[in-house]
């Protein structure tokens, strides 16, 4: 919850009403505990392998608050997609080559030999 009032800089205690100018805090906090609990879905998604579901949590909960920890699950998220990405251009560069080795492989060592 929020350490000052938004409004007047005062100390809030553990309500979402600030003690000195009544500003009502409650949306906002009912909008982190959502981010936060977004947060958490999106990790569990990623535990399950389901990563686009966790990427759209995430969206969702940086739309309600931006966090540290949801910045870091998403650099993770991408770094993964990326090594993905490479792994999987490198195997198939590597089956292509060996296509191109087998069949060049097929021709006789030496022709020239005659």
């Amino acid at each position: 919850m929020l350490n000052r009032c938004i409004a007047c800089r005062a100390r809030m205690s553990q309500g979402a009403i600030c003690p000195r100018c009544g500003c009502d805090f409650t949306l906002a906090a009912r909008a982190a505990e959502e981010a936060q609990r977004l947060l958490g879905r999106s990790i569990r998604a990623l535990a399950q392998g389901d990563a686009l579901a966790a990427k759209n949590l995430l969206a969702a909960s940086r739309r309600l608050k931006p966090q540290p920890l949801e910045r870091a699950v998403s650099a993770f998220i991408t770094e993964r997609a990326a090594s993905a990405f490479i792994a999987e251009r490198a195997a198939s560069s590597f089956i292509a080559e060996r296509r191109t080795t087998t069949s060049v492989d097929s021709f006789p060592a030496d022709i020239s030999s005659d």
